[in-house]
């Protein structure tokens, strides 16, 4: 069931954005299904124009299809799109890892392995959902802790879309049975000494993971 909608202090426009965003990516709304105005004005309490604006919001975080004379709908990511974020998450990923790397520390050790067998543990339930938020919460961390907040927020506008997708075909994460190891040499590569083998592998490690959501997504279509 979806959470319940509280009015908080916030605007009311972003506190409709920030419900539909948690619902669109969590799936209780799913990829096609239409937003209208009207009925999301009487569920959520508030006006037509706060609902028109979170939209648009939501239409440039590439979550909401906002077509004139037709009906809005959850955006339904394309192979084309996945693909272009990929592009953009490897170069933030690797510039992430550049400006961290002089100061890993015990703490940052300590994290990325407790954050991979977080992931590891999730597999191995075979929860599609926790599969998705532990691997991204996995590789979340080198955003988190490069100190630059552009590349981080970059990071949580393109983990939506990623999510999204995932959850939609969640089921190949568990169907592959090797996925429980298939982040052992990243986060070897981030434990590492050597910031050129975790360059390396942010591109290998992006590059198997677009080629199964391509199989999968191709599949589905």
């Amino acid at each position: 069931m979806s959470e319940a909608f509280v009015l908080r202090s916030e605007t009311r426009r972003q506190q409709v954005a920030d419900h539909l965003r948690r619902e669109i990516v969590s799936g209780h709304r799913a990829p096609g299904s239409p937003l209208r105005e009207v009925e999301l004005s009487a569920t959520l309490g508030v006006s037509r124009g706060p609902i028109r604006e979170a939209l648009r919001e939501l239409e440039k975080e590439g979550l909401v299809d906002v077509r004139p004379y037709a009906a809005t709908t959850v955006a339904r990511v394309s192979i084309e799109a996945l693909v272009e974020v990929y592009e953009l998450r490897s170069a933030l990923e690797k510039k992430a890892f550049e400006l961290l790397w002089p100061d890993r520390d015990a703490a940052y050790h300590a994290e990325f392995r407790t954050r991979h067998d977080a992931l590891v543990s999730a597999v191995a339930t075979g929860d599609g959902r926790a599969i998705v938020a532990a691997e991204l919460h996995f590789h979340a961390y080198p955003y988190e802790r490069c100190g630059n907040g552009l590349i981080l927020r970059t990071w949580e506008q393109m983990s939506q879309r990623m999510q999204l997708t995932f959850l939609l075909h969640s089921g190949m994460f568990a169907a592959h049975g090797s996925y429980a190891q298939a982040h052992v040499p990243y986060l070897n590569a981030a434990l590492s000494g050597s910031l050129g083998t975790m360059l390396a592998e942010v591109d290998r490690h992006l590059g198997v993971g677009m080629a199964l959501l391509r199989r999968n997504m191709s599949a589905a279509d």
